[in-house]
């Protein structure tokens, strides 16, 4: 074998290495939908149709919500050990154009400030399956505000 094929090789399984370990790592930074713009087609939604919509999409995806003033839904989001073993609570703020899904609380879910040597150290860091919830959650309020009336 050639120098130049090892140094490929090499370069390869480092590559990969880094894609594996950056993939295991279970606490991500917090994943917030902000500003995200609502479809064409719900520009002639009623609010009240709007918080219609982000419910059913929210419970399509086993969210549990709750109005908390105008404009203003709180989602919970229970899984594992029974049920209720990881919380994420998040709240959803809405009006005719857009909506943000801001993190509020979670339970069991590696909460908290990466430490150093942590590749986010520094930054409020969770589990990262309750990032993909909130992708989730953020994919199915899109589907349901494209949707037919």
């Amino acid at each position: 074998m050639n120098n130049g094929m090892k140094v490929t090789i090499c370069s390869a399984l480092f590559i990969f290495g880094t894609f594996v370990l950056t993939g295991c790592e279970r606490a991500h930074p917090i994943y917030e939908a902000r500003n995200h713009m609502l479809p064409p087609a719900a520009s002639a939604y009623s609010l009240e149709q709007v918080e219609g919509r982000i419910i059913k999409a929210a419970k399509s995806k086993s969210w549990h919500v709750s109005r908390i003033g105008p404009g203003a839904l709180r989602a919970t989001i229970k899984w594992g050990g029974g049920g209720d073993k990881h919380v994420a609570v998040v709240k959803i703020e809405y009006d005719r154009k857009s909506f943000n899904i801001l993190h509020e609380r979670s339970q069991n879910l590696l909460e908290g400030i990466a430490p150093p040597e942590h590749m986010y150290e520094g930054q409020k860091v969770i589990h990262r399956r309750r990032n993909d919830r909130v992708h989730e959650l953020e994919s199915a309020i899109d589907q349901e505000l494209y949707g037919p009336s």
